[in-house]
Parts: structure tokens; C-alpha cells; sequence
């Protein structure tokens, strides 16, 4: 009988490199805290020796883990780029994003705390030093004032994820809303109540910062379903209260339902729209808060944040640190609401 070879450890390494073996995990997990050199070193014996964590043992750690009550861990970051008139904590969905991802954090054992550059005016660099003398190792990025934003800042030793596509430069991991998808279920339940001429609407803006994924869904639908059919284009806004244009776009072409983004339907009361009798509304984004009576998808930010926290932890535990080559999107998907704004419409 052929006896296996020792498998690689943790203590081979440490035993070769002249270190303790909680250097070497550390180092393997690429804490900032072990000099770059000595990391660099562990690792070159690490893969020298073929060693290769043990994935039985790795599962029965993340088990004892999660039994055990959760010791402080430290703290994560909440970093912030307000500037006036422009504040996160005026936005319900931003607000629900740091709720749920400082609840979710807790479970791991860390804190949440907000920092902002805008604010404060601090250079990123300062900033970086405060995180680096305090081991704040994990960084959650807020959604930008504004879309396609570059925000400077050291990320080489940080663990980072933001949340939606505000933040062009850099392309850092992100936790948004599936819209795209969302976008499909409202025009499926739509064309399920009977709707076959349903057009979009949508400010420039909004369309812009989750980077025209509304917009995408419906077209792609409208083309799909109806190849060869007369398509109604695309109302984009510059403002939300351009109610005489809204107007002139559906005299011109007669929707008999319009798929909308948040807050629109108070555009389509403007306007004297008469909702659902005349035109049904429904929403491809309806915030947590909104009124139920509006028909959409419900997004679910409170979970998107501990959807965020999650991935940041998991980031630091597996020493993951840096603008990453390839950024990955997590997308959290919706629920369907009937609300009021829409109708069945007869069968002819």
C-alpha cells in the first residue's frame, strides 16, 4: 500500500521562512501589518513547497467560527465624497445601503464608521494614514454625487467595494440592484395584464448613474417581442418636472402603459395623466419607502448593503486588496408590487 505524502503546512512554512506560524497565516492572507518583503518571501516558499490550504480544515474553521459569539474585529469604513448642496444621508436608499451593511458588519464583529473626503476636505493620503494607525483594513465606497466620478485615493492596502457604477475610476468590486432584470419583470407582469404599446421614461440623470441597465432591459424586450413593429422611443428627461414635454411625447405616440423610473409617477400626475384608467404607470425602480400604491419592482437596499459588508469581510479574510484586474458585480435582484397604477385590460 502506497503511503501519501505529507501534505504542506503552515508550520513547514514557518519552520523554512525562520518566522512563527501566525506570521505566516497572516502574511498568506496578506495583512498590511507584515512587512512586504516578508510576505513577498512566505509566499515564494509557500508555492515552492506546493503548499495549498487544506479545504476540509478551512470548513470546519468557518463552522467553529460561526458558532462561537463574534469578538470585536475593528472597523470598516464608510467613506463618503459629499460635497454641497449634495448629502448621502438625504437619500433613503444611500441611507438603507449603510444600514444594512453596519448590521451586517456587526455579525462579523466589525463596526461601520463614516469618513468624508468631501466634507473634511482631508487629503486621501491623511486619510489613508488614519486607516493604516487605526487597522481599518476594509472599505465600503457610498455612490457618488454625481455619475462617471473618479475619486483619488490609495487603495493598495485596502479591502474595497462600492455600490452601483457612479464610481467610473477606479473599477473596484460593487453591490447593486439586478435593474436590468428588474426592467424584464415589470414589462413581463405588463404584458401579462394585457399592455402591448408601453413605453419608458426616465431623467438623463438617473438613466446615467446605473449606467442605462433601465433603459438596456427595455429595448432589448421591445425589440425581442416585436422585431418588426414601430418601437416608441425612449422619453430621457434633462429635468423631472418637464411635464409639457411628457405631454407632447404621449400625444405623439399614444402609450397605453409607461414604465418609469422613481418618481415619475408624480410627473404623470403633473401632467393630468389619467392613471391607470387613460395610461398605466409602472415603476422599474421603486424605492423601499415609496408609496405602495405605485405598481414596480421594489428595490432592496438594506439587503444590498449586507450583501456590500459581506463581500468586504470575505475580501479582507482572504487578504484581497488593491484595484482589483477584473471587478466583479454582485447583483441583488427585486420584488414584484401590484400597487394601483396598473390595470387588466380587456381582452378584444
Amino acid at each position: 500500500m502506497t503511503i501519501p505524502e505529507k501534505r504542506p503546512t503552515q508550520a513547514d512554512i514557518a519552520r523554512l521562512a525562520g518566522v512563527h506560524r501566525t506570521t505566516v497565516c497572516m502574511a498568506l492572507k496578506n495583512f498590511p501589518n507584515i512587512p512586504e518583503s516578508t510576505r513577498k518571501r512566505i509566499r515564494e516558499i509557500a508555492e515552492k513547497i506546493g503548499y495549498a490550504p487544506d479545504p476540509m480544515l478551512s470548513a470546519l474553521a468557518a463552522y467553529r467560527n460561526r458558532l462561537r459569539p463574534r469578538a470585536f474585529q475593528g472597523t470598516l469604513a464608510w467613506l463618503v465624497n459629499d460635497f454641497s448642496p449634495f448629502s448621502w444621508k438625504k437619500i433613503a436608499a444611500f441611507v438603507q445601503y449603510f444600514k444594512g451593511a453596519s448590521q451586517q458588519a456587526s455579525v462579523h464583529g466589525f463596526n461601520l464608521e463614516v469618513f468624508n473626503l468631501g466634507d473634511t476636505g482631508m487629503p486621501p493620503d491623511r486619510l489613508a494614514g488614519i486607516f493604516r494607525s487605526r487597522n481599518i483594513r476594509g472599505i465600503l465606497v457610498c455612490p457618488q454625487p454625481q455619475p462617471n466620478m473618479k475619486l483619488e485615493f490609495p487603495w493598495e492596502e485596502f479591502s474595497s467595494v462600492t455600490f452601483g457604477y457612479t464610481l467610473a475610476s477606479p473599477r473596484l468590486h460593487c453591490v447593486t440592484t439586478s435593474h436590468y432584470r428588474a426592467t424584464l419583470q415589470a414589462m413581463e407582469e405588463m404584458y401579462a395584464l394585457g399592455y402591448k404599446r408601453i413605453g419608458f421614461m426616465m431623467t438623463k440623470v438617473h438613466d446615467q448613474r446605473i449606467l442605462h441597465t433601465c433603459l438596456s432591459g427595455y429595448l432589448a424586450d421591445t425589440h425581442i417581442r416585436f422585431p418588426t413593429q414601430r418601437k416608441i422611443p425612449p422619453l430621457i428627461l434633462e429635468n423631472e418636472g418637464d411635464a409639457e414635454g411628457l405631454l407632447r411625447w404621449y400625444r405623439k405616440y399614444s402609450p397605453d402603459a409607461i414604465l418609469i423610473g422613481a418618481g415619475l409617477d408624480l410627473l404623470a400626475r403633473k401632467a393630468k395623466l389619467d392613471v391607470p384608467r387613460e395610461v398605466g404607470i409602472a415603476c422599474c425602480s421603486l424605492p423601499h419607502n415609496y408609496t405602495p400604491s405605485v405598481s414596480g419592482v421594489q428595490e432592496n437596499p438594506f439587503h444590498v448593503g449586507e450583501v456590500a459588508a459581506n463581500q468586504v469581510v470575505a475580501m479582507i479574510q482572504r487578504g484581497e486588496t488593491g484595484v482589483p484586474r477584473l471587478c466583479q458585480q454582485i447583483l441583488v435582484e427585486t420584488e414584484w408590487n401590484c400597487g394601483k397604477t396598473l390595470r387588466r385590460l380587456k381582452v378584444r
